[in-house]
């Protein structure tokens, strides 16, 4: 993987300067993300180097949890990950949706950590066909699963974590339009994590409460490419950052259209800078790279619309 060079980092700043409600400004720090069992003081979202895939740990001061781990060949890794900052135990575990890419690695992640609830976006018994094995899996094991509708809220101490999808009626639609999205609000601050959502979902989330989608830290849905991320959700939502989860693959991610749908907003990416970790004291955020770049402390909005 090549390293974020000077050009990638002074887009972000120029961009900055531009759109000055979003202003991110970086630096270079050695061992910008140490591990540690210490657990968070306030909210931290870490968005995991899976390749082309998707893995976040979501850590609060009651609880860790973890929403997807990448495909098969990255299991191990999620879980030295996990292990190496300390996490013992889930309090619940989402998978957004049966795709190999996001449910691969979870199989080795639950074979050795403990968790109270695995929800997930359908029923595998409802589902025409096994899109992976990660519901066989389930079934060997006696896992208890509880699907995931919009309204529903997952406890996690003082993060509030809301689903806003799937809608009733994106039940019906393929595996991509029916993720599970997650919002999570601790305090001010608000991160949106949309699974791989396609212009369908975009529409539904749009139609039920575009005020809802507001965010400060956006999880650009499907890797950056597909149907998705069209400009209407992307200015409700208004993110001061969008994180992008990609890596090689056979697929043509990201997509330079889609990309430039998110022109003028500061982006760190997987790819180039190794794991991305968005933390917050619920008044302000920072962003710091596992490749030593640290953002400076930029104040939460999202929750202003609320």
């Amino acid at each position: 993987m090549k390293p974020p060079t000077r050009q990638f980092f002074a887009s972000s700043l120029r961009a900055c300067v531009v759109a000055v409600a979003a202003s991110l400004a970086w630096s270079a720090v050695a061992g910008a993300d140490v591990p540690g069992a210490v657990s968070p003081d306030g909210l931290e979202v870490h968005f995991l180097d899976v390749g082309y895939g998707s893995a976040q740990l979501i850590r609060a001061p009651d609880g860790d949890a973890l929403v997807d781990a990448g495909d098969a060949g990255h299991g191990a890794a999620v879980l030295r990950y996990l292990r190496a900052r300390g996490v013992r135990r889930l309090a619940w575990v989402v998978l957004t949706h049966f795709h190999p890419d996001h449910s691969g690695g979870l199989r080795t992640v639950l074979e050795a950590l403990p968790h109270d609830r695995l929800y997930v976006n359908q029923d595998p018994a409802n589902r025409p066909t096994s899109e992976d094995t990660f519901d066989e899996f389930m079934e060997e094991r006696g896992l208890a699963r509880e699907v995931l509708r919009s309204g529903a809220a997952i406890p996690l101490g003082e993060v509030r974590v809301d689903v806003l999808a799937p809608t009733e009626a994106l039940q019906a639609l393929d595996a991509n339009s029916r993720s599970i999205v997650l919002r999570l609000q601790y305090r001010d601050a608000v991160v949106l994590l949309p699974g791989d959502g396609t212009t369908r979902t975009d529409a539904a989330l749009l139609a039920a409460d575009p005020a809802r989608l507001r965010a400060d830290v956006l999880y650009i849905p499907h890797h950056g490419w597909g149907p998705g991320s069209t400009p209407e959700w992307i200015r409700a939502v208004a993110p001061q950052l969008a994180v992008l989860s990609v890596g090689p693959s056979r697929w043509p991610a990201p997509d330079d259209a889609v990309l430039a749908r998110y022109e003028g907003i500061p982006m760190a990416r997987t790819d180039r800078d190794g794991a991305i970790v968005v933390r917050s004291d619920g008044r302000t955020l920072t962003v710091s790279t596992e490749r030593g770049r640290v953002s400076k402390p930029f104040a939460a909005r999202a929750s202003e619309t609320r």
